[in-house]
């Protein structure tokens, strides 16, 4: 389980009603990194936080019974959330090997949970060696390992063409995830725009005036991944409050 994990896949309960703060494959938490070693446990999710010295440890659970222990219900009257809700593309019935972490006798994200289920942000192994784990406001989160030698994969292609903030971009994996959210999330405000059929110039031109602005990086790499995370935010905003956008 050591070493560096990368969201691939955001899923929420796709049954209920109730409007998350996270929705599926949210560009906020996708392709967001995941540092797991003895001394600590690190991410760069909105949440980020670090804990120290994690003691793992592992039990038998009946997927069905930790989804629907631990995860709120929705509906009136209340329904269960269940793997199927989640898209969770395992039996209900399998047993799967629960990882809890803990650090000076408090659970890792112990705030999370519903009910008399299991609290904490918990994972299991799926048997492609991907990792569910649970998070804010109730997303399941895929994790996938990355190998040591791994490149940084941005939206763009890297090349000698690259301008410096981009050559920088595609030597760090964090600004590379980085770059790829904001990517999709521009990509998903044109989406919903277009399907109201409302103008997309002036998001446009937005876009190309804060590529603009994120170029005149240079290749600061702390300069770039303020400007990065900043204009996420802006767009995954602009997506929640769809149709009207704000031009920044």
């Amino acid at each position: 389980m050591f070493g560096v994990w990368q969201v691939q896949a955001v899923h929420t309960n796709m049954a209920s009603s109730r409007r998350n703060l996270y929705q599926l494959d949210d560009p906020r938490l996708r392709w967001r990194l995941f540092t797991f070693s003895s001394e600590r446990i690190v991410n760069d999710t909105p949440e980020a936080s670090v804990c120290e010295k994690p003691q793992m440890s592992v039990g038998d659970i009946v997927i069905a019974d930790l989804i629907s222990g631990s995860i709120a219900g929705y509906g009136y009257p209340q329904r269960h959330s269940t793997p199927e809700d989640y898209g969770v593309d395992v039996s209900p019935e399998q047993s799967v090997k629960l990882i809890s972490i803990a650090y000076d006798g408090l659970l890792w994200e112990g705030s999370l949970g519903a009910g008399t289920g299991q609290n904490g942000a918990w994972i299991f192994f799926r048997s492609n060696g991907t990792l569910m784990l649970r998070w804010y406001d109730e997303p399941i989160l895929v994790l996938e390992k990355i190998a040591r030698d791994a490149t940084p994969q941005p939206s763009f292609k890297c090349s000698a063409k690259n301008s410096p903030t981009e050559v920088e971009i595609c030597t760090s994996m964090t600004l590379a995830s980085f770059d790829r959210s904001v990517a999709a999330a521009y990509k998903q405000l044109i989406a919903q725009k277009l399907q109201v059929s409302a103008s997309i110039n002036k998001l446009v031109m937005s876009q190309r005036r804060w590529l603009l602005k994120r170029d005149s990086c240079g290749s600061d790499g702390e300069c770039i991944a303020k400007a990065l995370s900043k204009r996420l935010a802006e767009l995954t905003s602009a997506i929640q409050t769809q149709p009207s956008f704000v031009d920044t």
